[in-house]
């Protein structure tokens, strides 16, 4: 199956800056190609996974998948017939997952049509705009930091002060990493 060129590139775009920028993992090129080579390879497997998992009745009617992420699942689940509707934190993850075919009519509008009643468009393209509104909001630094989801935030009259401690801190003794746990991801 071959990708459009704006989702494949999209695509390559989001895994570069995870895997080169945010994980810094050598040999990252060969992880974004193995990603979009992927999707291909692994679209009957992951579904008779979840078939084998939950039973086959699982996968009939809507599905949410929550934390979708650039929506590989959602299309080989929208192939196989499943109403499949994809929510994530990542912005630039639901950009993509928007480029793709066949993602799947979403909840609201299977509500509607299942009710018999016309489908709001503009209605929906307006809830969609606040919540991505909201969303984006919430993940500044004030909010993140009020939350407590994140150590806070450095008083930029401060900052010489603060670097100077953190140098003064990694100076004072061998710097070494531990054997007793892995990398932790949130």
């Amino acid at each position: 199956m071959n990708q459009p060129p704006e989702l494949r590139e999209s695509t390559d775009r989001y895994y570069t800056a995870y895997y080169r920028d945010t994980l810094g993992i050598p040999g990252w090129s060969a992880l974004v190609r193995l990603r979009r080579e992927e999707e291909v390879q692994e679209r009957a497997r992951r579904l008779a996974r979840l078939e084998a998992l939950l039973g086959a009745d699982a996968l009939q009617g809507r599905v949410l998948n929550v934390g979708c992420g650039t929506g590989g699942f959602n299309a080989a689940a929208a192939a196989a017939g499943v109403r499949v509707a994809g929510v994530d934190a990542g912005a630039d993850a639901i950009a993509i997952c928007a480029l793709r075919p066949r993602v799947g009519l979403g909840f609201a509008r299977a509500a509607a049509e299942s009710r018999g009643k016309p489908y709001d468009e503009e209605g929906d393209t307006q809830m969609r705009a606040y919540v991505e509104g909201e969303i984006e909001a919430q993940s500044l630094a004030l909010p993140m930091s009020g939350r407590l989801y994140d150590d806070g935030i450095i008083d930029p009259r401060d900052s010489r002060t603060v670097l100077g401690i953190a140098l003064s801190a990694i100076h004072s003794e061998e710097v070494r990493g531990t054997m007793e746990w892995g990398v932790f991801r949130m």
